[in-house]
């Protein structure tokens, strides 16, 4: 694609007041109250650069807008208000036991990385396709009629609702000892009117067989457009989590935190954000397979880890001076033994979700960005991993089959779990005191301390055409998530 114009002059404001009070309902139970304000403009352009088609289902031409018109409205049903509410309570007497909760409304304001959309749509924008081009220097290309343009336009739409969050928390902890804290939290998260991208130009569909189905004979509601990619706040998101914490404070020099998380993260194509899903790889698109079904777009969330435990810890070796062994050593061996610990972060988690999707356009789908996905084979598994899988073939796609023409996929979203994730990293650090106020820390670092490969994404395209033929590729990974150990040094002087 190439940009016509990419300078725009931009105005929108944007402005906010908190109010927050806590205070002492009762000597074991504290409360927080809290409400923000939020008020926001739409936003223009005030070059003149900027046009909107007024209707999406019969206009042709887009119109420029002056530059005091709005690139879009802004609804908020909250009119700028989000409150939020917490509690903490020490039941018992020791003052060990501590209950805490909070609710809170979040928004997500239409800003710039949203409208900054307009750019790729016309007038100032094109998107082409070129079959075996003759490049000439400088651009553009030296036969122009090789140019075809695919009459795919990003828009958003005129009314714009203001996305937002439910979040609320559950928290009981409880002390063990001087220097021991456990904590089990419940931890949810509800999103409304979230971004997500589809195409309000898709052919009708109706109900054949109990499925969805695209007559032969449809037509776009507008022909003079084939299809749009309409950013717009139609997606919904839940998230559920259940965390365990265990916490040291530090202690004959050994502190850690080792936390196990087990989630459960569902939307219908918007709940990883406007970048969050498309930079995984394998991963659903942030474009919406039927535009006319959402409620086939529920699954995972691109960014949903079932599993996660984190384990970060640091440790001064018991040498040297100040320490158990060692205290009164002089010379050689105080510079030698002392002053040494030892820091790590290790992660084991669970696999990201992948979307089984396949070359041929079955269903009727004619966006550019349309994620086509396949047939569950009866008595087929949807996350067909092999017991003992290989880089050349990660996955068993016999449980998948090309459905009949007309009709939308029965594979559900993001269904295929790629390979978990093990990262262990470590370092070590030594001070040496060299005079009064002045210290040189020595630090090697090890990344991927073992050397353990983390597999990425296999590649999740099924069929190649139209006959049921298998990719060539399907389940190969030919990538890693993480890269290979590395190892640093570094020297720092502080005085």
């Amino acid at each position: 694609s190439q940009k016509a114009d990419v300078y725009r002059g931009w105005r929108q404001s944007y402005g906010a007041v908190y109010i927050q009070d806590d205070f002492k309902a009762r000597s074991n139970l504290t409360v927080n109250l809290g409400l923000r304000w939020e008020g926001i403009r739409s936003p223009r352009e005030v070059n003149g650069k900027l046009a909107v088609l007024k209707d999406i289902y019969r206009d042709k031409n887009f119109v420029l807008l002056s530059k005091n018109e709005p690139f879009f409205g802004i609804n908020d049903g909250f009119k700028g208000f989000s409150p939020r509410v917490g509690f903490a309570w020490t039941p018992l007497p020791d003052q060990k036991t501590v209950l805490r909760s909070g609710f809170g409304i979040f928004k997500e304001m239409p800003l710039a990385y949203i409208w900054q959309l307009a750019l790729e749509a016309p007038p100032y924008s094109k998107r082409y396709t070129v079959n075996r081009p003759q490049l000439k220097f400088p651009f553009p290309f030296a036969d122009p009629d090789s140019l075809t343009s695919t009459g795919e336009p990003l828009m958003l739409p005129l009314q714009v609702t203001t996305p937002y969050t439910l979040q609320w928390t559950l928290s009981l902890e409880r002390q063990i000892g001087q220097t021991l804290v456990v904590k089990a939290n419940y931890v949810g998260t509800r999103g409304v009117n979230l971004f997500a991208i589809y195409n309000p130009n898709q052919k009708p569909t109706i109900i054949r067989d109990g499925r969805q189905f695209t007559p032969p004979n449809a037509q776009v509601p507008n022909p003079n457009y084939t299809s749009f990619r309409y950013v717009a706040p139609i997606s919904n998101q839940i998230y559920n989590a259940l965390q365990l914490v265990v916490e040291r404070r530090s202690r004959a020099g050994l502190a850690f935190n080792a936390s196990y998380t087990w989630a459960r993260n569902i939307d219908n194509g918007g709940g990883a954000g406007i970048k969050g899903a498309e930079q995984i790889a394998g991963a659903a698109s942030f474009a919406v397979y039927n535009g006319k079904d959402l409620s086939s777009e529920r699954g995972l969330s691109s960014l949903h880890v079932k599993h996660n435990f984190i384990l970060g810890y640091s440790y001064e070796l018991p040498f040297g001076p100040g320490r158990h062994w060692g205290n009164q050593s002089t010379g050689p061996v105080k510079y030698v033994l002392g002053g040494w610990a030892i820091n790590g972060t290790n992660t084991i988690r669970s696999g990201l979700p992948i979307n089984i999707q396949m070359t041929p356009r079955q269903s009727g789908c004619v966006a550019q960005s349309c994620p086509e996905r396949p047939d569950l084979r009866p008595g087929g598994n949807n996350n067909p991993v092999l017991d003992h899988w290989t880089p050349e073939r990660y996955f068993d796609p016999s449980n998948f089959v090309l459905q009949p023409t007309g009709y939308f996929g029965n594979v559900g979203r993001n269904t295929l779990m790629r390979p978990g994730q093990v990262n262990v990293n470590l370092s070590f650090t030594k001070e040496n005191r060299l005079a009064e106020g002045k210290n040189l820390e020595f630090r090697a670092e090890l990344f991927n301390f073992p050397n353990h490969p983390n597999f990425g994404a296999p590649a999740n395209s099924v069929f190649r055409d139209a006959d049921g033929n298998l990719d060539p590729n399907v389940g190969r990974i030919t990538s890693t998530a993480t890269p290979m150990r590395q190892i640093q040094f570094g020297l720092k002087l502080v005085f």
